[in-house]
């Protein structure tokens, strides 16, 4: 982890099945948390690459890095 790479733990996603189904079939996750991120850092001038690092459906767990850029 840096600055500019954040990594995210999230527990108790509302939408995790639909979130697995998407990044299974090549797709970003679309929940209103990463919505709202992409647009308010966009308003900053920054962009963002977000990649998975793994989904636990037993414990209902995400984690993911963010690539801030510039």
């Amino acid at each position: 982890m840096s600055e500019n790479e954040p990594e995210l733990d999230m527990f108790g996603v509302s939408v995790l099945n639909s979130s697995v189904e998407l990044v299974e079939s090549g797709r970003s996750p679309s929940h209103y948390m990463t919505n709202i991120m992409f647009a308010a850092l966009e308003d900053y001038g920054i962009s963002a690459e977000l990649i998975d690092l793994g989904f636990d459906l037993e414990r209902n767990h995400v984690k993911e890095r963010w690539i801030l850029k510039r």
